[in-house]
């Protein structure tokens, strides 16, 4: 992990389900974003949560999490939190991290306003691919000036869904494009 919490590990469950997003691709991805202070982010699908931690710890004053199961998630914002209450920075920790349990189909409309959002569904489901990006343009809920980071399987092409794309590479087996209003 990046930025504040530099070197603080990440737990991953053992489980080729799983699909982590690994920590050179999240430092590429990051890189491209700049810095995030005072901005707010959305990582959906979130799994462990790596991504939406690292976006906290590169200055995002609120980050929401959200997944079906965040079990992990759970176990790596404690062990943040841990680490936090040392620099007693847990309390600020706990205001700017939100996890959500439940479908992203649900929660989307609920989340409000964000400045980044990053889409990680299953890829096992591309029609989520689709599905997520036209509710993010039809509700409103990506900022005038926000972003959206695509990570797909490089075999599919992407419909921004009205949105504008202005950065697209592949890494590995992994693709990473990015669109904006």
């Amino acid at each position: 992990m990046g930025g504040e919490l530099r070197g603080f590990p990440i737990h991953f469950p053992d489980d080729r389900r799983i699909r982590p997003t690994q920590d050179k691709l999240r430092q590429a991805v990051f890189n491209v974003l700049g810095p995030l202070q005072n901005i707010t982010f959305l990582d959906l699908f979130s799994g462990t949560g790596a991504v939406g931690f690292e976006a906290f710890s590169r200055g995002a004053h609120r980050v929401v999490l959200v997944d079906q199961v965040t079990k992990w998630i759970q176990k790596n914002h404690e062990g943040i939190r841990q680490r936090l209450v040392q620099a007693s920075r847990d309390q600020e920790f706990a205001n700017a991290v939100h996890i959500m349990t439940g479908d992203a189909h649900q929660i989307l409309p609920e989340v409000g306003t964000m400045d980044i959002i990053y889409l990680d569904p299953p890829w096992t489901h591309l029609p989520y691919f689709d599905t997520m990006l036209r509710m993010i343009h039809e509700y409103g809920i990506l900022s005038p000036n926000g972003r959206v980071v695509i990570e797909h399987p490089p075999t599919i092409t992407i419909n921004p869904w009205g949105l504008v794309p202005f950065f697209g590479r592949v890494y590995g087996n992994t693709a990473i494009t990015m669109v904006k209003p």
